[in-house]
């Protein structure tokens, strides 16, 4: 996961990777979101990728499940955050995990054949920082190698046009459609997952309106990572709660929930009309 600069230091801290680290092995939303990852992938080209990187890769949980669930065969990540670098290459002395942004890594080109790159593009700078992070992401796939790519959406409730930040943004579908498309892909898959994360977000935002000078840049990784259960654990202005622990019962039932969208997604072609996030997978283009 990736971040601006101005925004780093006040919200990636040692504390706030511990917990996602914590959290990711058990908590719904990232279990289900990896479900739901999977299934697309394997709609698109069900077999192992030898080489692996993940763009903005925080703790490396994605790179774990690259390594078990897609059978990749070598794991590299690059992230902004000197902590993310040590927390990850923390993980597996086998991964080589580099300090870069998405928007200019230090690699070669035409060098893996999958890239992941999960909730880094909404974070970057809005005046063109997710196309130019998709280019460089063209560039250092193999030809007719593939990105899973995981972003925010609306859900449903438009913004103010006036109310623009730097470095957070929110999606349609259409819009990463349009995105990949520009950066060079082929769209194989696109979709909006989380459809019960989606609802909830979109009432509680009916119901509570956010101030019109808040700039509300984490609602989407607070209520992503649960946010409407009890026993919060803030680190600097970031809300995570550990439903796992706290509300196994609960967990285990968005779990359930997100495991239906997967395997409705696991259908060729299959897509959901309305989510809290997006996923889709663009394919490099073939020599």
């Amino acid at each position: 996961m990736e971040v601006s600069a101005h925004t780093q230091d006040e919200i990636y801290t040692p504390g706030y990777y511990d917990r996602i680290g914590a959290l990711e092995h058990t908590h719904w939303w990232h279990l289900g979101a990896q479900r739901a990852a999977k299934a697309l992938l394997d709609s698109v080209h069900p077999t192992t990728f030898p080489r692996v990187l993940d763009a903005g890769c925080g703790t490396g949980g994605m790179m774990a499940w690259a390594q078990t669930e897609l059978g990749a065969g070598a794991l590299f990540g690059v992230d902004l955050s000197p902590d993310a670098v040590r927390t990850c290459s923390g993980r597996n002395p086998q991964w080589s995990v580099q300090l870069g942004s998405v928007m200019d890594m230090p690699l070669p080109d035409g060098g893996f054949d999958l890239v992941i790159c999960n909730d880094v593009i909404q974070h970057l700078p809005t005046d063109g920082g997710d196309l130019i992070a998709l280019k460089e992401i063209r560039r250092v796939l193999k030809p007719g190698g593939l990105l899973v790519l995981r972003t925010n959406s609306r859900q449903g409730v438009q913004r103010d046009p006036k109310d623009h930040d730097y470095d957070y943004k929110r999606y349609v579908r259409q819009e990463v459609v349009d995105l990949l498309e520009q950066g060079g892909f082929a769209v194989r898959r696109a979709t909006y997952v989380n459809v019960v994360g989606g609802v909830h977000e979109t009432m509680r935002r009916w119901l509570h309106p956010p101030h019109p000078h808040h700039h509300d840049h984490h609602d989407h990784d607070a209520s992503a990572s649960g946010a409407e259960l009890p026993e919060r654990h803030v680190y600097e202005g970031l809300t995570m709660r550990d439903t796992a622990t706290e509300r196994p019962t609960l967990n285990r039932m968005l779990l359930g929930l997100f495991s239906v969208e997967a395997a409705i997604l696991g259908r060729d072609g299959a897509s959901l009309p309305f989510g809290h996030s997006i996923v889709a997978v663009g394919e490099a283009p073939r020599a």
